[in-house]
C-alpha cells in the first residue's frame, strides 16, 4: 500500500497533501513512494502532484497537465477561484475528514463546514496560489515578508553544498513541518476562536439582558482578531480603552 508523489525537489503543496492523507485511517499506514517512474506510480493506491492526471475515482491528483483549471468553485466545494495545486485537490476531497481526525471526531457538522471554509481561506489557498505562480498583489511589494509557509517548507530540500543527505528524509521533515502548522491552525479554531465566537453570538442574541462589562475582554480580542470576518453583522462595537 503506497502514496505516490514525484521525486526530486519537493514543494509545500505535495508535502501538505501527503500529510493530510496520512491523517486518514484509509492511508495512515501507506508508505510514501517518491518517483517519476510511470509504471511504479501505477502501483500506488493514490498519487499526488505527478502523473498528469486528475481523476477522483482512480485517486490521481495532479494539477500540472495542460488544460487543468480546477478551483474550489469549479469542484462545487467553496466559492474560491484560485487554481488548485495538489494541496488544494486533496483538501477539496478529504479536508473535512482530516479536520475531523485532528479534532478526534467530536465536532458538529456545522463547525466542520465553517472550519473547512476558514482553513482554506487562511491556510490552503496561499499554498495553491504560490505553487501555481499566482501573485498575491499587483506591482512592487512595499516590504519583504520573512517567509511564507511554502518558502519555509522548501528550505528542507537538500542544499547545494550538503553531502550525504537523504532527500526522502528531508521530504518527511517538510511533511511534518507543514502538518504541525496546519494542526495548530485547526486547534486554534476549535479551542480559541470558536468558543469566543459562541460567547459573542449569545451576547448579541441576548443583548437586552446581558451585561457587557464581563464580555469586554473576549469581545475586544475577537473583534481585533484577523479571524473575526464571519462575526455577526449586528455585533455591537466595543470601545477601546488605554490607547489605540
Amino acid at each position: 500500500m503506497s502514496i505516490g508523489t514525484h521525486s526530486g525537489k519537493f514543494h509545500c503543496d505535495e508535502s501538505f497533501a501527503v500529510f493530510m492523507l496520512q491523517q486518514l485511517p484509509e492511508f495512515e499506514k501507506h508508505r510514501v513512494i517518491r518517483t517519476r517512474d510511470a509504471k511504479l506510480l501505477e502501483t500506488c493506491d493514490i498519487v499526488v502532484d505527478v502523473g498528469g492526471v486528475f481523476d477522483e475515482k482512480s485517486k490521481r491528483f495532479d494539477h500540472h497537465q495542460r488544460g487543468f483549471q480546477e478551483t474550489m468553485r469549479s469542484l462545487g466545494k467553496l466559492n474560491f477561484d484560485t487554481k488548485l495545486s495538489s494541496a488544494g485537490l486533496i483538501y477539496a476531497h478529504y479536508g473535512k475528514q482530516v479536520i475531523q481526525q485532528i479534532l478526534g471526531g467530536k465536532i458538529a457538522p456545522t463547525m466542520i463546514d465553517l472550519f473547512y471554509h476558514r482553513l482554506y481561506e487562511n491556510f490552503v489557498e496561499a499554498i495553491d496560489a504560490i505553487d501555481n505562480g499566482i501573485a498575491q498583489y499587483d506591482g512592487v511589494p512595499r516590504y519583504h515578508s520573512p517567509g511564507n509557509l511554502s518558502a519555509r517548507a522548501g528550505q528542507f530540500n537538500p542544499h547545494w553544498n550538503e553531502e550525504n543527505v537523504d532527500p526522502d528524509e528531508r521530504f518527511q521533515l517538510a511533511v511534518q513541518f507543514i502538518g504541525d502548522e496546519f494542526v495548530r491552525n485547526v486547534k486554534y479554531l476549535a479551542n480559541v476562536w470558536w468558543p469566543a465566537r459562541e460567547i459573542i453570538e449569545k451576547a448579541v442574541e441576548n443583548r437586552e439582558q446581558v451585561r457587557l462589562r464581563p464580555l469586554c475582554k473576549v469581545a475586544a480580542w475577537f473583534l481585533e482578531s484577523p479571524r473575526a470576518q464571519n462575526a455577526p453583522k449586528t455585533m455591537p462595537q466595543v470601545e477601546k480603552r488605554g490607547g489605540a
